[in-house]
């Protein structure tokens, strides 16, 4: 199964950052935009695991502490920063070493339980839409959400989260850790 790491800003900063995105579907170039309700920072991508590994992740998992954090989602980029632009990302503000600190001790963790991680280095976003190849980029899309500030959110907690592919893509949570 497919699984990563992740934190899911609540309902009211995800509702914010939908009503800004609305306002940029129209936009020449945009790209084929990701649903609000699969937004998510991810915190470490674990790839295609097998089922019978889930036990000693989680058991690794659970030695993971840290305490709540306020963030906001602010701003907005593409990967990769040079050439093409693929990605249309949004930002994080706020507490952002101790979300770096939290995101490199769940890397540990899993790594712990002989999982083998990207070694790419841990850059917060939230995912808004990808272009495929050839597609026209629009930068007035970029230029539109650069100035975007949400409201802040406090995150208490960190998800297992599965991801199902196919034409009804969705995300399952298969556990939760409290941060103190």
């Amino acid at each position: 199964m497919r699984v990563f790491v992740a934190v899911s800003p609540p309902e009211h900063a995800i509702g914010h950052l939908a009503g800004a995105v609305d306002g940029c579907v129209g936009l020449p170039g945009a790209p084929r935009w990701t649903p609000a309700e699969r937004w998510h920072l991810t915190l470490a991508f674990l790839g295609e695991i097998e089922e019978s590994t889930m036990d000693r992740i989680a058991a690794r998992l659970d030695t993971v502490t840290g305490v709540s954090l306020r963030l906001a989602i602010e701003g907005a980029g593409t990967f990769p920063e040079r050439g093409e632009p693929r990605v249309l990302w949004a930002g994080l503000s706020g507490d952002i070493a101790a979300l770096e600190s939290l995101a490199k001790r769940i890397r540990i963790a899993v790594r712990a339980a002989r999982i083998t991680l990207e070694r790419r280095p841990f850059r917060p976003h939230l995912t808004l839409g990808r272009w495929r190849p050839g597609d026209p980029s629009g930068l007035g899309v970029l230029t539109a959400l650069r100035e975007y500030r949400g409201p802040e959110f406090e995150v208490t907690r960190f998800s297992l989260i599965r991801s199902h592919l196919g034409p009804q893509p969705r995300y399952e949570v298969l556990r939760e850790w409290p941060l103190h």
